[in-house]
């Protein structure tokens, strides 16, 4: 489903390019809030867009993004919980923090959202303020978090043995984390369009980047600032 919907977004770019296709590229701030704001810090990205004017008010976009969050700094346990993880694992995790000398830190989480929308322009002057709406999918990227080397680090702190349960995995390297997941979601759009000449423009916007992750039962909402620059193509003439 991943890869057709990423085709989709490669075909409506560059399969025919009409009269007003904007082509540009953004630079981004984000805010990770709810659930999604407990394991991440804010965080920086781009965009890379095209805007189809098919009307002086309306034009459909598509965009692939990419933010990268910074470390929250927050409970590990909590982090596993969050993912699903059992309540046993969170505790082997609290535990090995306490016990061990490196602290395990909160994997570092990169998000990449391929949407496709639409806008609608209030005014169609110099100065075109817009309202829109994306549609599209949100792949999160998680660090993995090994947890054969925190068992490790732990038997060798307390003394104990390896569980015999637990050296086939070991020695397989079949216990380690992994949050990578891909979820559908919706990003209403505010924005301001600021025509520079008949080829270039300006463009700041903020979306509210709402998701739902099913594996975890949990919603997140992202906001994002950014602001780039369009080149306008014109058709060629027949």
């Amino acid at each position: 489903m991943k890869k057709i919907f990423v085709f989709l977004i490669f075909c409506f770019t560059f399969g025919n390019l009409p009269a007003q296709l904007r082509l540009g590229a953004s630079f981004g701030y984000s805010i990770p809030t709810g659930d999604f704001g407990t394991i991440n810090k804010n965080g920086f990205g781009a965009i890379i867009a095209g805007k189809y004017q098919i009307s002086p008010r309306f034009a459909l976009t598509n965009g692939v993004g990419f933010y990268a969050f910074g470390r929250s700094g927050g409970d590990i346990g909590d982090f596993a919980l969050r993912l699903g993880l059992s309540q046993a694992t969170a505790d082997l995790l609290r535990l090995a923090n306490q016990l061990g000398t490196d602290k395990i830190e909160i994997p570092k989480v990169n998000f990449f959202p391929i949407n496709i929308g639409f806008e609608y322009y209030i005014l169609t002057e110099k100065i075109r303020p817009y309202l829109g709406l994306d549609l599209g999918m949100y792949i999160n990227d998680t660090e993995d978090l090994d947890l054969g080397e925190i068992i490790l680090k732990l038997s060798t702190a307390t003394g104990q043995p390896i569980p015999a349960n637990l050296r086939p995995f070991l020695e397989n390297n079949n216990l380690k984390i992994n949050g990578n997941d891909t979820n559908f979601g919706v990003a209403p759009v505010v924005g301001c369009n600021y025509q520079l000449n008949e080829r270039w423009s300006l463009d700041f916007n903020m979306k509210a980047n709402a998701l739902y992750a099913a594996r975890q039962k949990q919603s997140a909402l992202v906001l994002t600032f950014n602001l780039g620059a369009f080149f306008q193509i014109q058709k060629s003439a027949n």
